[in-house]
């Protein structure tokens, strides 16, 4: 489990673990949200044209003049 520098995480997660037989592995960095905010710009990039096809400039149509029907 990865969490900050936060010792009240790390005391609840050590006494977690005093009662597991499989413990659970720990790790801490001083800065996480910065780590997190990095992979979520990546997933934003991959999914970015999936969810919005049309805010490429290149794929989008000219409009057509709309005729009325007599």
């Amino acid at each position: 489990m990865s969490i900050d520098r936060s010792t009240a995480n790390l005391a609840t997660l050590r006494d977690i673990n005093s009662e597991r037989e499989a413990p659970i592995v720990i790790r801490q960095f001083k800065y996480l949200s910065n780590i997190l905010k990095q992979d979520h710009r990546a997933i934003k990039r991959v999914l970015r044209p999936t969810t919005h096809p049309y805010r490429d400039k290149s794929l989008q149509r000219p409009s057509l003049p709309v005729r009325q029907q007599r």
